[in-house]
């Protein structure tokens, strides 16, 4: 498997080591073809002795709990088929399973309470979805005149549940349950208007009085240690979260929609548009992004929670929408769809308008047009501000835009020298660091030196008929030129990477990824005498760690040069000894 790495400045990555790619995964299956073996336990009575299991295991929850989380994990995979949920359904399963849920909470039996909110969850949403399941009969086993009450009772049994904050604490399963309480309770309703106007007014007090609600959070943060306000806060905070919920699981379907026409009856959906327009009311004025009223606005606790109901809502749901653009706040949730922090303002606005322009092209939205409008228009907007932006910088530069010869753009100098261009210095003549571009010029007392590969090679036999050969060092360089303090500086940088380099590893990769061993020190005309001869001696500490060579440095570097001299009349390559790149 081939290894990929992006290599940023001077080698070190910029991205994580891929060492192998993970193979594609497979598609998730339909769960009508995977769990398809569940149709048996319905058709070989499976369904009704699991349905008696869970009824006897109930009685007693604190000694029968692991055996009933077994039993409903079982339900549970049973449900993944539309026949079996049908098929329990006719069976009065619901019935059966919200009862047991109501056992659950009353002893605190967090983990059944999940299972079996899960399979009624699956339950509820098939029973909505289903025109052929009496789906009040499924679940109540009274008189058609007695649904409506029974259906309310159930509501009440679940709001029961909602009702109770537990004073801020609570576990991840306990939150995890209560979650799942606000997403089934609209299809707890079963469309019985009697259902459906408990579970409204049970939200509607604070639904009615947004600015109390912030009034309530804001005194609370003032002052954390009223315990009264506290709870207060708490209570409103808590009841507000879960209706939107609530209106973020209403599905486009005769019961949901019907609930929207409710709320909306009821004013709910006005009083929250007209809340978010009074925030806002300097929105649309020059300048109102820097306003106070602006930043007031987008501190109150009131407004995320607003435009997640909003989304729920109006998600295909004409009136809503309707609603929401008559109130004139489509400017303003383009405005805050722009907002970046506070509190997921800006994604929630942004999510809204998508759905009000349908977006994800499931004709949940009816505003496409006029959410385009308002978008492209500050698309545009902000181009030409660019464009005003880059014609100052460039006058500033004394430089100008005109239309070239093949009908592009250009950018020319309309002044003939830019204000202080003729105070920049550059290193015209001689070396020049590859790193600083500086040389003897403008740093005439720093030393200059060549990364080179140096080499101990054999020449053969010695002179004195000895069978051991005489060694030397033999050169190659790029003459790649850098300071020597530039270079020492690079290679404490190298050493405090993430992933630290040696020093002649990162020399290398400065070096045009050749190898390199040892900086060649080029004496300058004002460099010191002491400084040169230094590195000097630190060239040829680095040529004797690669293994002795008889010799005095004259001698050695005389071979050197014969050897240079050879491979050049003969047309060799330089590098034939070394492992180097060409």
């Amino acid at each position: 498997m081939r290894k990929l790495n992006n290599h940023g400045l001077d080698g070190e990555a910029t991205e994580p080591m891929i060492k192998e790619l993970e193979e594609d995964r497979e598609e998730s299956q339909d769960p009508e073809v995977e769990f398809a073996i569940a149709g048996a336990v319905r058709e070989y009575g499976g369904l009704e002795i699991i349905l008696s299991m869970i009824q006897h295991l109930r009685d007693d929850f604190k000694s029968n709990q692991e055996q009933l989380v077994a039993v409903l994990n079982l339900l549970m995979h049973c449900c993944k088929i539309r026949e079996n949920r049908r098929a329990l359904l006719r069976l009065g399963a619901l019935g059966l399973l919200l009862e047991t849920a109501r056992h659950a909470f009353s002893v605190d039996a967090m983990e059944p309470a999940e299972g079996i909110l899960l399979i009624v969850e699956s339950l509820t949403m098939e029973a909505n979805e289903s025109d052929n399941i009496s789906i009040t009969q499924s679940a109540l086993t009274v008189t058609s005149e007695e649904t409506g009450e029974q259906a309310k009772k159930i509501v009440l049994m679940f709001l029961e549940r909602l009702s109770h904050p537990l004073g801020l604490k609570k576990s991840n399963k306990q939150q995890r349950n209560n979650e799942m309480v606000a997403r089934i309770l609209p299809y707890l309703t079963y469309g019985e208007p009697a259902a459906m106007e408990v579970l409204i007014q049970h939200f509607s007090p604070p639904l009615q009085d947004w600015k109390e609600y912030d009034r309530l959070q804001r005194e609370h943060e003032d002052d954390p240690k009223d315990e009264s306000i506290a709870q207060q806060a708490a209570k409103q905070r808590f009841t507000l979260e879960n209706f939107v919920r609530v209106s973020e699981s209403l599905k486009t379907s005769s019961c949901g929609d019907r609930l929207k026409d409710i709320i909306l009856e009821r004013g709910i959906t006005g009083v929250a548009v007209r809340h978010l327009r009074d925030s806002f009311s300097a929105a649309g004025q020059a300048g109102f992004k820097s306003s106070a009223e602006w930043a007031t606005g987008l501190k109150l606790p009131s407004v995320p929670l607003i435009l997640s109901m909003l989304r729920g809502l109006s998600t295909g749901h004409l009136a809503t929408q309707k609603c929401i653009d008559e109130g004139g706040i489509l400017p303003l949730l383009h405005a805050l769809e722009g907002v970046a922090g506070e509190n997921e303002i800006g994604a929630r606005a942004e999510n809204l308008l998508d759905t009000l322009s349908n977006k994800e092209g499931k004709g949940d939205g009816f505003l496409e047009e006029k959410v385009r409008r308002l978008r492209h228009a500050t698309r545009d907007e902000m181009r030409r501000r660019a464009l005003r932006k880059r014609e100052e910088l460039l006058q500033g530069l004394g430089m100008r835009q005109e239309l070239a010869s093949d009908g592009g753009e250009r950018i020319v100098v309309s002044r003939p020298l830019l204000e202080g261009l003729e105070d920049v210095e550059e290193e015209e003549d001689g070396l020049a660091c590859m790193v600083c571009r500086e040389g003897y010029s403008l740093r005439p007392t720093d030393l200059l030196g060549v990364y080179s590969y140096s080499k101990r090679v054999n020449l053969g036999a010695g002179t004195s008929g000895s069978a051991r050969g005489e060694c030397v060092y033999t050169t190659v360089s790029y003459f790649n030129i850098i300071h020597f303090q530039c270079h020492q500086e690079a290679k404490r940088a190298d050493a405090a990477l993430k992933n630290p380099k040696k020093e002649w590893e990162g020399a290398t990769l400065r070096n045009n990824e050749s190898l390199c061993n040892s900086l060649f020190p080029v004496r300058g005309p004002s460099v010191p005498l002491a400084q040169y001869v230094r590195y000097v001696d630190q060239y040829w500490d680095n040529l004797n760690a690669l293994g002795r060579a008889d010799g005095s440095r004259l001698r050695l570097l005389t071979y050197d040069i014969v050897l240079f001299c050879n491979n050049f009349t003969s047309s060799a390559s330089f590098s034939s000894n070394f492992e180097f790149r060409v």
